[in-house]
C-alpha cells in the first residue's frame, strides 16, 4: 500500500511543459502546446511543448554526434556512475512523480507501488549492476573442460587412466574427454569428506566458510569466459542462455550462499514455554547434517552443481559432486576452480567424474552419507529413494515435471500464446518446470492454434553460438529419439500434428527437433502424461474452468503451472486449486534465491532456495534449559 510520508500531498500534479535536446531543456521554437488531459476528471491537468519534425532532426543529430565523437560508448564506469545518478534522482522525485503518473494516465495510485513507478525506479539501478558486470569482450567457440575429478583436494584422473568422449550435441562430434572413475573413486571421495566433517572445523568455522565460499564466486567471475564456452560446448544450450541460468545466475547464486549463511541464526532463543514437568526455556541449534551426496543432471549443469554444493557447504557440510555423464565438464571446472583458487579444506568439496552408473549409485547407498540430493527424472529418484532408505539418509529430490498453462477465456492470447511457445522451446524443452501442457478454451480453441502456430514456426532454433538463437539441440541422440517417440504416440493416439515433429532438414548434424505442436491431444495419453524433455507443446480443449484445473492436476506430477487471464483475481483462484508447488500468474515468475522451489506429489521431496531451502542441508537441535 503507498503510504506517503509526513508533507506529502496527492491530487493533481502537472508534469514539465519542456523537452530535453542536446542537453538543454527547452520548448519549441514557435512556442506552441498542446492539452494533457486527466482521464479521471475529462479536464486539462496541464500543457506541453508541442515538438516539430525539425526538433527530432535535433534531436537525432545530438544523439549521433554524441555517440560517435564522445568516451560513452568506452566508458562503463561513467555510464555506471551517471545511471546510479538517474537512479537516486528518482528515488528523490519519486512523491513527485507518482502524482504526475496518476494525474496524466489515470492509474490507480496503487498501481505506482508496482509497475506504474516503484517497478522502473528499481529498474533504473538493475541495469547499470548488470553492465558493469557484462562481458563485452568475448570468445566463442568450442573449448573443451579440464579431465579431471577432485578427490580430498587433488585433481587427479582415476587408476586406470580410462576416460570417455564428450560430444558436442550440436555437431555429434567428440569436443574432448573426461576422466572415467569407478567406485573406489567414489569411495575415496566419501571417505575424504567424511574426515574432513569429523576432523575439522569446517563445520563450526561460519566465517572461513564465508571467506572461502567468496573465494569461489569470485574465481567463478574471473573464469566467466571459459566457463561460457565450456557450458556451451557439452550442453548444446545457446550462447544467449549464459547470460542466464546456464551461467550468470549460478555465479549470482554463489555469492548469495556465503551472505545468506553468514547472517544465519544458528542458535536459537524460543522463549518460555509449558510443558507437563513445568515452564522451561527453550533454544534451537541448527547444525549441519554431515557428508552431502549430490547428484545432478546435465539440462543446466553449472547452476545445479553449484544450487546443490554451495549452500551445503555454507551450512557447514562436506560434499561429493557426481556430476551428470553428458556434461562432467561443469563439475571438473568446479572441481579445478575450487582446488586452485580457494581455500577450502582438502575433503570438504570433493568431484567424481564417470560415466558409469554405479558410481553414482555407490554414492547413494554408502552408510557414511548423511543426504542425499538429487535432481533428475521421477524414475531414477524412485532408485535413489530405495538405495537411500536402509541407512534412513535424508533425502533431497527435485524430480519431474508436467506442467500445466491454463489460458482463461478472458486472457490475452496476443501476449500470453508467444510467451507460452517461448518458454516451451526454450533450452529446447529440457526444463522440468516448463509448461508444455497448454489448456485452451474451446470457444477460442482454432484463434489460440493459429497464435500458437505461427508462433512455434517463428522461434529462432539451430546453431548455439549465434546469439539470436534461443533452442539449441537435444542433449544426445537417445534423447532425441525418446521426443520423437513422444510425438508419433500423440498422433497414433488421436492428436493433430500442426508443425514440426521432426528433424530439421537444414541442420543435418547435432540432435535437432523442430519445434512442435500438437492439438487435440487426449489428457490421458502417454504424450500429455509423460515428461517429455523436448521443444514440444500439446494443446487441448476445455470446456469450464473446472475441467481445466481436472485436467491439470491428472498427472504424477507436481512441479509447476501456469494461469493466464484478464482478470488477476480470478487466475488465483484456479492457480490456488491447482496441485502444484510453484505457479506463474499472467507471467509473473514465482524463480528466485529466496524463493522456495519443489513439487507436490511424484515431483520431488522437499524445497530448493529460500530459507527452507538452507534449512534442508541442517538439522534441528531442541534444548530445554530451567527458566
Amino acid at each position: 500500500m503507498t503510504t506517503l510520508q509526513s508533507g506529502n500531498e496527492t491530487g493533481v500534479l502537472a508534469g514539465d511543459e519542456r523537452m530535453l535536446i542536446d542537453g538543454e531543456l527547452q520548448e519549441t521554437a514557435s512556442g506552441a502546446k498542446f492539452d494533457v488531459i486527466n482521464p479521471a476528471t475529462e479536464e486539462v491537468a496541464g500543457q506541453a511543448t508541442d515538438g516539430v519534425v525539425a526538433d527530432m532532426d535535433r534531436a537525432v543529430a545530438a544523439a549521433r554526434r554524441a555517440f560517435d565523437t564522445t568516451d560513452w560508448k568506452r566508458d562503463v564506469e561513467f555510464r555506471y556512475h551517471c545511471l546510479i545518478q538517474l537512479r537516486d534522482a528518482l528515488v528523490e522525485e519519486k512523491e513527485r512523480l507518482r502524482r504526475i503518473i496518476v494525474t496524466e494516465v489515470g492509474t490507480p495510485i496503487a498501481t505506482t507501488d508496482s509497475i506504474q513507478l516503484e517497478f522502473p525506479i528499481t529498474e533504473a539501478g538493475h541495469w547499470p549492476e548488470y553492465g558493469r558486470g557484462f562481458s563485452y569482450l568475448r570468445e566463442t567457440g568450442v573449448l573443451a573442460g579440464d579431465e579431471r575429478m577432485l578427490i580430498d583436494g587433488e585433481l587427479q584422473e582415476t587408476a586406470s587412466g580410462a576416460k570417455f568422449d564428450v560430444i558436442n550435441p550440436a555437431t555429434e562430434e567428440v569436443a574432448g574427454q573426461a576422466t572415467d572413475g569407478v567406485v573406489a573413486d567414489m569411495e575415496r571421495a566419501v571417505g575424504a569428506a567424511r574426515r574432513a566433517f569429523d576432523t575439522t572445523d569446517w563445520k563450526r568455522d561460519v566465517e572461513f566458510r564465508y571467506h572461502c565460499l567468496i573465494q569461489l564466486r569470485d574465481a567463478l567471475v574471473e573464469e566467466k569466459e571459459r566457463l561460457r564456452r565450456i557450458i556451451v560446448t557439452e550442453v548444446g544450450t545457446p550462447i544467449a542462455t549464459t547470460d542466464s541460468i546456464q551461467l550468470e545466475f549460478p555465479i549470482t547464486e554463489a555469492g548469495h550462499w556465503p551472505e545468506y549463511g553468514r547472517n544465519f541464526s544458528y542458535l536459537r532463543e524460543t522463549g518460555v514455554h509449558e510443558s507437563v514437568v513445568g515452564n522451561a526455556r527453550r533454544m534451537q541449534q541448527y547444525d549441519p547434517i554431515g557428508v552431502v551426496g549430490a547428484i545432478t543432471p546435465w539440462n543446466c549443469p553449472m547452476y545445479l552443481n553449484i544450487a546443490e554444493s554451495v549452500p551445503a557447504l555454507m551450512a557447514g557440510n562436506a560434499v561429493v559432486l557426481k556430476p551428470a555423464q553428458l556434461t562432467p565438464w561443469s563439475g571438473s571446472e568446479l572441481g579445478r576452480i575450487v582446488a586452485e583458487k580457494t581455500d577450502i579444506p582438502a575433503g570438504i568439496f570433493n568431484v567424481v567424474i564417470s560415466n558409469a552408473n554405479e558410481v553414482g549409485a555407490a554414492l547413494t547407498a554408502d552408510p557414511r552419507v548423511d543426504m542425499i540430493t538429487f535432481t533428475g527424472s521421477t524414475a531414477t529418484g524412485r532408485r535413489v529413494l530405495a538405495a537411500t532408505a536402509p541407512t534412513i539418509k535424508k533425502v533431497f529430490l527435485e524430480l519431474g515435471g508436467k506442467s500445466t498453462h491454463i489460458i482463461l477465456d478472458d486472457a490475452d492470447f496476443s501476449l500470453y500464446l508467444p510467451m507460452a511457445a517461448a518458454a516451451a522451446c526454450a533450452m529446447s524443452g529440457q526444463s522440468c518446470t516448463l509448461p508444455s501442457r497448454i489448456l485452451l478454451p474451446r470457444s477460442r480453441y482454432a484463434e489460440g492454434l493459429e497464435i500458437l502456430k505461427a508462433s512455434m514456426e517463428a522461434f529462432p532454433y539451430g546453431d548455439p553460438w549465434d546469439p539470436n538463437v534461443f533452442q539449441g539441440p537435444s542433449i544426445s541422440e537417445t534423447q532425441r529419439q525418446k521426443v520423437l517417440g513422444l510425438i508419433q504416440s500423440g498422433v497414433n493416439s488421436g492428436a493433430t500434428l500442426i508443425t514440426g515433429g521432426g528433424i530439421p532438414a537444414h541442420l543435418p548434424k547435432g540432435y535437432f527437433i523442430e519445434p512442435t505442436l500438437l492439438s487435440d491431444v487426449d489428457p490421458n495419453s502417454q504424450v500429455a502424461q509423460e515428461e517429455i524433455f523436448g521443444p514440444v507443446i500439446t494443446v487441448t480443449p476445455y470446456d469450464t474452468e473446472q475441467e481445466a484445473i481436472d485436467i491439470s492436476n491428472n498427472t504424477i506430477y507436481g512441479l509447476s503451472g501456469e494461469v493466464s487471464s484478464g482478470d488477476e483475481a480470478r487466475a488465483l483462484r484456479v492457480a490456488l486449486q491447482m496441485r502444484t508447488g510453484t505457479m506463474t500468474i499472467n507471467g509473473g515468475s514465482y524463480f528466485g534465491l529466496t524463493s522456495p522451489l519443489g513439487g507436490y506429489k511424484q515431483s520431488g521431496l522437499g524445497r530448493r532456495n529460500g530459507e527452507n531451502g538452507f534449512e534442508e542441508y541442517l538439522e534441528i537441535k531442541t534444548i530445554g534449559l530451567p527458566v
